[in-house]
């Protein structure tokens, strides 16, 4: 008798142990999000997510101490995923204002480039620190116990069998997901997950939402306007413009911003450039990062944030990418040469594989650069781009040219140490003090760049006879994150804290606004009309007069017509309005969109076969 009470004193502590374990590294997590000890108090608040991270976490604890039979493993492999998940979602966030999503986890083989920049901007706090040293320190205690309580194959089979338990009950049986979607009372956005849930409840709810996820069927008209396609019929006889499309990093017009003065134009080739070419407002899905999303949503025309919540573009299966159409097709069948440059490594948004799968005829990054190429702020200048991107043009041979290129050098983290000189333009403020300034000096400095850059490849163009088209511009805001978690931007009255947080659609809209320029070298209508980047592959096309493929043929005349962007919580219109939804009038279109790119994404693109590729 003796002997089995004591077996249930082992299990009641061992199942004890586990339950607090979880409850307290759910604690540190918030503590580590909050910055405060705060984080104890918000999840007394917030009990119900609360609890269901706990739930979730012991149950990952109890099937890790089945197998491998000690407390302190299961202790060090869950604290390690729980404190490093919040240490980088905190860090994002000071980076560049968004939580951590479930789709970034793909990202995970490349931590090392990321950590590059994210580095100069992470400061370890005492709070963090304090919470990093009670995970360890409850790790001697977990020891103590497994000397204490030694596991035998019957405790830890019982174990085991709970976590079991609980892992039918809450995924196959659903009912941790219910329980989420209580917790996470509508939300929308990951923010208003972390709000509502904490962080690692809130990502729990994003898994569960992504699983859920709704597929919608394709519409009979469109599979009967597919199969009456003919491509043939669009495909013009008369001369094809090359074409630069060339992303520069973090680029917009800064002087737009209210409360920034400067001693000359940052911006001289650009403005003048604008008031005799088309230029305007570019709305990208993307804030302070995700270049990588923003390139493969405008060539391929779909919308990122139709897919599953764990899912991005550059990071699906790698079989999709062989039969996902891209705007590399329309070129194809207009009989030109395709070549992606970029100005850093390949290591970044799985590049090398997307553009192989494309079948460019040339991918290059700045390993192929010459060694001579000059470089600011660590990266290959925006200078040098321009020059490789001559270099490219003049080795081109008889076909027309189709260059995507990608800038580097205007890359975060800004600061007085990222150039040897200030900026050339002196700019200044009555409301930033010193350290602000440094900031926004050490962008302007880039932009000037990109500006020079940009006037340099302007100048080469302007006395070629073949006719060329340059599209010029930035894939998203750069972050200007200041010590305290606020930005550049509330200082200077771009946009306030609370309103973005409110989930303002005319506020959040200004966050993902930057700029953008069609040059030409021959005559065309200067047309100055707001572009998304989702459809801005498929109007420059059309400015190009090219025969489209049946896909970007389908998005003109279904989509096009109704849709610039959409994001959660955000859906810009064909007018410019912006709204928090798709608006009722719009939603049969979006939803037969959204079925469409799940085609494409998730039954290997049954519909659009025309143009697929091989494998090679």
């Amino acid at each position: 008798m003796e002997k089995f009470k004591g077996f249930l004193r082992r299990e009641g502590v061992v199942i004890l142990s586990l339950l607090c374990m979880s409850g307290v590294l759910i604690a540190l997590s918030q503590v580590i999000t909050c910055q405060s000890l705060n984080g104890f108090v918000w999840c007394a608040g917030h009990l119900s997510a609360f609890l269901l991270g706990c739930a979730v976490i012991s149950t990952v604890a109890m099937l890790i101490y089945g197998i491998a039979g000690r407390l302190t493993i299961s202790y060090i492999v869950v604290a390690t995923c729980v404190i490093a998940v919040s240490l980088i979602n905190f860090y994002k966030v000071q980076i560049n204002g968004k939580p951590l999503l479930i789709s970034e986890f793909s990202m995970a083989g490349e931590i090392g480039n990321i950590m590059e920049f994210a580095l100069p901007q992470m400061e370890i706090s005492p709070v963090t620190v304090l919470s990093i040293l009670l995970t360890i320190l409850i790790i001697a205690v977990m020891v103590l116990l497994d000397i204490r309580y030694k596991s035998a194959l019957p405790l830890r089979m019982i174990i085991l069998g709970i976590g079991i338990v609980s892992l039918v009950a809450g995924e196959g049986l659903g009912l941790y997901h219910l329980w989420g979607e209580k917790c996470e009372n509508g939300a929308v956005t990951q923010s208003e997950r972390v709000e509502r849930c904490g962080v690692i409840t809130g990502l729990y709810c994003a898994w569960a939402d992504s699983y859920e996820y709704t597929r919608l069927g394709i519409s009979d008209e469109t599979i009967q306007w597919i199969n009456n396609f003919d491509y043939k019929k669009a495909l013009p006889e008369e001369e094809k413009a090359n074409v630069i499309f060339l992303m520069s990093e973090s680029f917009f017009d800064i002087t737009k911003l209210d409360n920034l003065k400067f001693r000359k134009d940052p911006l001289a080739n650009f403005h003048k450039l604008a008031k005799n070419y088309s230029s305007g407002r570019f709305i990208s899905t993307s804030y302070a990062g995700g270049t990588g999303n923003v390139e493969m949503e405008m060539l391929t025309g779909i919308c990122g944030h139709l897919l599953k919540e764990s899912d991005a573009l550059p990071y699906l299966n790698s079989e999709v990418y062989y039969t996902m159409p891209n705007l590399g097709d329309v070129f194809e069948i207009n009989g030109y040469r395709k070549e992606f440059l970029h100005s850093f490594s390949n290591e970044l948004y799985n590049r090398s594989h997307i553009y192989d799968a494309w079948q460019f005829d040339s991918v290059r990054f700045e390993e192929s650069f010459p060694a001579t190429a000059y470089k600011e702020a660590g990266y290959i200048s925006d200078m040098a781009l321009s020059e490789e991107i001559i270099s490219v043009y003049e080795n081109k041979g008889e076909e027309p040219l189709m260059l995507f290129a990608v800038s580097m050098e205007n890359h975060q983290p800004y600061g007085k140490e990222k150039y040897a000189d200030k900026s050339y333009s002196g700019v200044s403020s009555d409301i930033l003090d010193e350290s602000e300034l440094e900031i926004v000096d050490s962008l302007v400095h880039g932009l000037e760049n990109a500006d020079k850059a940009l006037g340099y490849l302007v100048d080469y163009f302007s006395k070629k006879n073949e006719k060329t088209m340059i599209v010029f511009w930035g894939d998203h805001l750069p972050n200007l994150q200041m010590e305290d978690g606020s930005t550049i931007y509330e200082k200077l009255g771009y946009c306030t804290r609370e309103s973005v947080n409110e989930g303002l659609p005319d506020e959040l809209v200004k966050l993902l606004c930057t700029d953008y320029l069609i040059w030409t070298n021959y005559p065309v209508e200067k047309k100055d009309l707001p572009m998304g980047n989702t459809l801005f592959g498929l109007n420059i096309a059309k400015l190009l007069n090219l025969g489209l493929t049946d896909y970007f043929t389908w998005l003109d005349e279904h989509l096009a017509d109704k849709y610039v962007m959409y994001s959660a919580g955000l859906y810009v219109d064909n007018n410019g309005a912006v709204t928090p939804w798709i608006p009722d009038e719009h939603k049969e279109a979006i939803d037969n969109y959204k079925a469409v790119i799940q085609n494409i994404v998730y039954d290997s693109n049954t519909l659009f076969k025309k143009y697929q590729k091989t494998k090679e």
